[in-house]
């Protein structure tokens, strides 16, 4: 195989993957300004420039989670922060954070954190 020429160098590789790395950074800023809003995955899609079935693949490929996983666990972890750090009701942490209705937001928190979000509040 005398006649073999490199097609592409090492760089090119780079490039791919930081360009691939550079979208989910903008769709995780994205999230990270606007978890308070309803954010569907078409709306994640169109910022990474993908079909939403694509995006929801590589996104996981990339983050080991679905994008609206993620998004649930980044809305959690705020409103953990917020049952920490504020007097305010449940409730009121739930809805500002994204959450449209008690019972998915206690829902969800029981999931991830194995209590409701008052028992949380309480234990720590």
């Amino acid at each position: 195989v005398e006649d073999a020429h490199e097609l592409s160098s090492s760089s090119f590789v780079d490039a791919k993957e930081e360009y691939e790395d550079e979208r989910v950074r903008q769709v995780k800023e994205f999230i990270a300004k606007n978890y308070m809003n309803d954010i569907g995955l078409k709306e994640m899609a169109d910022l990474a420039c993908m079909a939403p079935e694509s995006f929801s693949r590589f996104f996981r490929n990339k983050t080991g989670r679905t994008p609206n996983r993620y998004l649930i666990d980044y809305r959690l972890g705020i409103a953990a922060r917020l049952l920490l750090t504020t007097q305010h009701p449940v409730s009121e942490i739930g809805f500002s954070c994204g959450f449209n209705t008690l019972s998915h937001f206690n829902r969800l928190f029981r999931e991830s954190k194995g209590c409701t979000p008052s028992e949380f509040r309480e234990r720590f």
